[in-house]
């Protein structure tokens, strides 16, 4: 039996009339089960994501700062079984991880 996690998010976005803006979220989830087995191995991590941006907006051009992941939060997003054969030697799990920690800069062109 699969569980539904706890998952929330926080979020908020302001621009002032000289161009200059900023923009903040936060999301939150529980741990969970990753498959019906509901074995340690397959079960996802608890996650907290923090993404900023700040930057400028002109008529032609913005420019802004962004950071995904801010926390450098580690976190599985999907965990599998692997069985032996198929070009695996030996039977075992497999993992993926989320976005890791990103921050830049990007110019870009305004949203009319």
């Amino acid at each position: 039996m699969l569980n539904a996690p706890f998952t929330g998010s926080l979020g908020g976005s302001y621009k002032h009339a000289s161009g200059l803006f900023t923009a903040l979220s936060y999301s939150f989830s529980q741990s969970y089960f990753m498959t019906p087995q509901n074995t340690a191995k397959e079960r996802g991590d608890i996650r907290r994501l923090l993404d900023a941006r700040l930057g400028w907006q002109g008529r032609h051009l913005a420019v802004y700062a962004y950071g995904r992941n801010l926390l450098d939060d580690d976190y599985r997003t999907v965990s599998y079984r692997i069985t032996q054969g198929l070009g695996f030697p030996q039977a075992g799990y497999g993992t993926s991880y989320g976005e890791l920690r990103r921050i830049g800069v990007q110019p870009t062109s305004p949203r009319f």
